[in-house]
């Protein structure tokens, strides 16, 4: 990012509750102060690579509401479905934003390939960047999560091969410099973000909270996004602690907050996730390699992105479990909700180890099933209530 650019955004440091429903608005306003904005799609992009290259990488996501371009919302939407066929409803959104020309002043999209519905979206891309004129270049990394020599190799060499496309598209090359400041500013974050974590435990801010302050760590520049959680978190100091129950949510990741909303409101508070856009973020850990050796800053940028997690579609069904039960533990959440989309499938094997760790716990764990792109507001609301009364029984007993 440049200095002067910096130096405008840090002036107006947006509240992340107004950012969370304007992310596009603010990376055009970016890409229209002369940033290099890049479009991430999935969380197996290093955006330190991104921030090393001069580039603003912003996440993207899918969103119900597609502003009108060419074609009605209606339409755009069928086309995007039909060109991408069964997959997890947010890419097919996504897609549709991408064709409706808002996303134009992207300089390219990077994206990652641990989920089928990314990795159609990806050839969908390609295939049309060919026919089409004004769509942003595209770029897959497909990083594996297995423990083997071959799989770090693997993946290294992904990384380099993001190194070497990155400049075509901001015109600056990464170096041992760029990635070791860029490798300090994320990790400085991500340690804000356990701040706000802890601050979410102890009940001073909320989940829609903490997810919307993840959301800017996916949006801003490194010290905004700081500037932004240290605020939140100094505010939240003089709240008072309320005493709703904690509910750890699995299953499907979550690219808007209208779950997190009706859970809420419902009396609970979601006090733990485990899906890539709120805690599985915060277990990327770089292991920093000596100054100036470029090598091995990029050998480590790949081993902390391989290894991160565990996600549904990187991780097996026990690890998942265990990671969760850790985290129920550390939340001291009393309920487990499995939110699952249609057409995402691997939550949906990792629901029984769910269960029985779960209940080896000594908290309810409820599956809810086949969502769209929002949730069916009966059936959620039916599955909080059985929640509740279970919470009620206990207390009883």
């Amino acid at each position: 990012m440049r200095e002067d650019s910096a130096t405008e955004i840090e002036a107006s440091v947006p509240d992340p509750d107004w950012l969370y429903d304007h992310r596009y608005q603010w990376a055009q306003e970016m890409a229209l102060s002369g940033e290099c904005v890049v479009g991430v799609v999935g969380a197996d992009v290093p955006r330190e690579l991104v921030l090393a290259a001069g580039g603003y990488p912003v996440r993207l996501h899918g969103d119900p509401h597609i502003p009108q371009g060419p074609g009605s919302a209606v339409a755009l939407h069928t086309r995007a479905a039909q060109l991408l066929g069964a997959v997890d409803e947010p890419a097919v959104l996504l897609l549709a934003r991408i064709l409706s020309g808002e996303l134009n002043f992207l300089t390219g999209i990077v994206i990652s390939r641990e989920r089928e519905a990314s990795l159609r979206l990806y050839y969908v891309l390609r295939e049309l960047a060919q026919r089409t004129s004004g769509l942003p270049p595209v770029h897959l990394i497909d990083l594996l999560h297995l423990p083997r020599p071959a799989t770090a190799a693997y993946n290294r060499a992904q990384v380099r091969r993001l190194v070497n496309v990155l400049p075509r598209w901001t015109g600056q090359s990464p170096d041992a410099t760029t990635v070791t400041t860029a490798v300090r500013q994320c990790a400085a974050v991500r340690d804000q973000l356990h701040r706000a974590q802890q601050a979410r435990i102890d009940r001073k801010i909320s989940g829609i909270e903490a997810l919307r302050l993840f959301a800017a760590a996916e949006t801003l520049e490194p010290a905004v996004a700081q500037e932004i959680i240290n605020t939140r978190i100094d505010d939240s100091q003089t709240r008072c602690a309320h005493a709703a129950p904690g509910l750890f949510l699995s299953g499907s990741p979550h690219e808007a907050d209208t779950v997190y909303a009706a859970i809420e409101d419902s009396g609970w508070q979601v006090v733990g996730e485990d899906h890539d856009r709120g805690l599985l973020a915060l277990t990327i850990d770089v292991h920093p390699a000596p100054d100036g050796d470029f090598d091995g800053q990029l050998a480590a940028l790949a081993a902390a992105y391989g290894r991160r997690g565990p996600e549904a579609t990187t991780a097996s069904a026990l690890e998942r479990s265990r990671w969760a039960a850790a985290t129920v533990r550390r939340t001291q959440a009393r309920a487990v909700l499995s939110y699952v989309r249609r057409h995402d499938e691997a939550p949906l094997w990792d629901f029984p180890h769910l269960r029985a760790i779960a209940q080896a716990e000594g908290v309810p764990a409820v599956l809810l099933r086949d969502q769209g792109p929002g949730p069916d507001p009966v059936q959620l609301q039916q599955t909080l209530d059985a929640l509740s009364a279970s919470q009620t029984l206990e207390a009883q007993l």
